[in-house]
C-alpha cells in the first residue's frame, strides 16, 4: 500500500502521528512531576523520542 498515492491514508497517518506525539508529551511531563529513581530512565528515553519526533516529517 503507498500512502502516498491516497491522501486520506496519509492524513490517518499524520493523524495518528500527532496523537503519539500527544500522548508522549503528557506522559514526560507526569514523569517530570514525579521524579525517582525508577522513572529517570524512561524520562531520557522519552526525551529522545521528543527530539526524534521534531525532525519527523
Amino acid at each position: 500500500m503507498n500512502t502516498h498515492k491516497n491522501p486520506t491514508l496519509r492524513l490517518h497517518s499524520r493523524r495518528d502521528m500527532n496523537e503519539r506525539i500527544s500522548f508522549i508529551r503528557t506522559y514526560v511531563e507526569r514523569l517530570k512531576k514525579n521524579p525517582n529513581e525508577v522513572f529517570k530512565e524512561q524520562v531520557e528515553f522519552i526525551n529522545s523520542l521528543m527530539k526524534s519526533a521534531k525532525t519527523f516529517r
